[in-house]
């Protein structure tokens, strides 16, 4: 799984302290750093801060690529992968089961601290087990004492035998909230709860569908080339 060069990223705002100057990039679109930026209005005035339009919280919505190996695919000739939405979902219990896990891993592909304010990091584990595999990438950012946010895609395959694969299904989920409606909520306050990804999923679940954002499940297939252009064209 690769990012692409231009996954999509939304717009931040970032207030620093550089040669006894204050350096502020302005937000088109990110709730999030509108309301930390707020609580910094008075030194933005102050200082007669600069603007540049970048995104300080690296918020991503990229949820993975598909490629086809034709040399190790076979059946695959004139047709080319899409997701199309689905009301199927993935088969939790089986990701529950105590099966033996074959082979694991976790992997970091950015993190920043933002300057001290939180935490801004996407990962990707995978997991593959005798009956399905697992693919977990999400994303997580923490603005302190602001809100906290998930982008997490989940992408499953169970093993019907030896010789059959599938379906593949993605499940693609977006939770956030500030640390004041989470709380209204009945979720924790801002503190240990959210340290890292892993808990802040657990505080986010307990209050949901507070804070669910974006919902939807969609399945692997493989289309004829004519036919995904034209679908492209539709949407288009």
């Amino acid at each position: 799984m690769q990012i692409p060069k231009d996954s999509s990223m939304s717009l931040g705002e970032q207030t620093t302290f550089q040669n006894n100057s204050l350096l502020t990039a302005h937000c088109t679109c990110n709730m999030s750093t509108l309301i930390w930026m707020s609580t910094r209005e008075k030194d933005v005035k102050a200082h007669q801060a600069l603007s540049f339009d970048y995104d300080w919280t690296y918020t991503t919505d990229y949820s993975g690529s598909v490629a086809i190996d034709d040399t190790a695919t076979a059946g695959t000739a004139g047709a080319e992968p899409a997701w199309e939405h689905t009301s199927e979902g993935m088969d939790r219990s089986m990701l529950m089961a105590r099966d033996p896990i074959l082979f694991w891993d976790e992997i970091p592909l950015y993190e920043s601290e933002l300057d001290d304010n939180g935490v801004s990091q996407l990962r990707v584990k995978v997991r593959v087990m005798p009956r399905c595999w697992y693919v977990l990438l999400r994303f997580f950012l923490r603005v302190d004492k602001v809100l906290v946010k998930l982008r997490e895609t989940r992408i499953f395959c169970p093993f019907s035998d030896n010789t059959t694969v599938g379906p593949i299904i993605k499940e693609i989920r977006y939770s956030e909230g500030t640390f004041e409606e989470l709380s209204a909520a009945g979720a924790p306050p801002d503190g240990a709860a959210y340290e890292n990804a892993d808990s802040a999923a657990m505080a986010l679940q307990a209050v949901a569908p507070i804070g669910v954002k974006h919902l939807r499940a969609e399945k692997l297939v493989m289309k004829e080339k004519a036919v995904l252009l034209q679908t492209v064209l539709a949407d288009s």
